[in-house]
C-alpha cells in the first residue's frame, strides 16, 4: 500500500526564520532570514508540508502578550509572502513551568494568522525538548515523520526532533552557536539514535541549500 502520508520542513522561529532579537513585541522589530524564505519556497514547490514550532515562553512568563506573539507572527508571515513563500502551520509553546498563572486558556488553544492556522498548548509536553509540536502537527497534516528533517538553533530543537522520531537534524550557526554547542557531547550520548552522518551543521548563508526531504535526502 502506498505511502499517503506526507514529509515535513520543521522549522525553529527565532533565529531561523526571523533574526533573534528577544522575546519580540512588534511587528517593526521582525527581521526575515533571507534564505529560509528560499528554502520555504523550494519546499512550496516541492510539495512539502512546511511547520513552524516555536517555544514562546515569553507569554507564560508574561513578558510579552498573546497580542504581541500573534502581531510579530502576522508580520512574518506577511515578509515570507512578500518573497513568495508560504507557511503551512505554526505550533508554539506559550507554557512555562515556573509561570504559576497564566491569562490565557489551559490546554489547547487556536487561532489564524490570514490563512495560516496557529495551536498552542499550555502543557510542558509541547515545549521544546519534547516533541508535542511534532507529533500534533503529524495527527493534524497526515505527515510521515520517519520521512522529516528539523531545522533549529539550539540543542532543543534537535532534542525535539529526536524525540519525535526524525532521521534528520540541521544545526545553524548563530549568536547562539558557541554557547548552544558547548552542551552538545552530553545531548548526543543521551540522543542514542543518532547516527554517523546523521547531524549536520549549517550556517544561516547556507540554509537554503539544505536538502529537502523527500528530494533523496532522507
Amino acid at each position: 500500500m502506498a505511502n499517503t502520508l506526507k514529509p515535513a520542513l520543521f522549522l525553529d522561529r527565532d533565529g531561523v526564520i526571523i533574526h533573534d532579537a528577544g522575546y519580540l513585541k512588534q511587528a517593526d522589530q521582525v527581521r526575515l532570514i533571507p534564505t529560509a524564505a528560499e528554502l520555504i519556497r523550494r519546499a512550496n514547490e516541492a510539495g512539502v508540508a512546511v511547520v513552524v514550532v516555536t517555544n514562546q515562553s515569553g507569554i507564560g512568563r508574561t513578558w510579552i502578550t498573546l497580542e504581541d506573539y500573534k502581531s510579530v507572527s502576522a508580520r512574518m508571515v506577511e515578509l515570507l509572502a512578500l518573497k513568495g513563500a508560504g507557511l503551512d502551520r505554526i505550533y508554539f509553546a506559550p507554557f512555562y513551568k515556573t509561570a504559576e498563572s497564566s491569562p490565557y486558556p489551559q490546554g489547547e488553544f487556536e487561532f489564524a494568522t490570514g490563512s495560516i492556522p496557529q495551536k498552542g498548548a499550555w502543557t510542558d509536553e509541547y515545549r521544546k525538548p519534547n516533541a508535542g509540536m511534532l507529533k500534533t502537527a503529524a495527527q493534524d497534516l497526515g505527515l510521515d515523520l520517519s520521512r522529516s528533517i528539523m531545522i533549529g538553533d539550539r540543542v532543543t530543537d534537535l532534542a525535539a526532533a529526536h524525540n519525535a522520531g526524525l532521521p534528520r537534524f540541521y544545526f545553524l550557526k548563530s549568536d547562539l552557536f558557541e554557547n548552544e554547542t558547548q552542551d552538545l557531547p552530553a545531548w548526543l550520548e543521551k540522543l542514542e539514535r543518532h547516527r554517523a552522518g546523521s547531524f549536520h551543521f549549517e550556517t544561516v548563508d547556507t540554509l537554503g541549500e539544505i536538502p529537502l526531504p523527500g528530494a533523496g535526502g532522507v
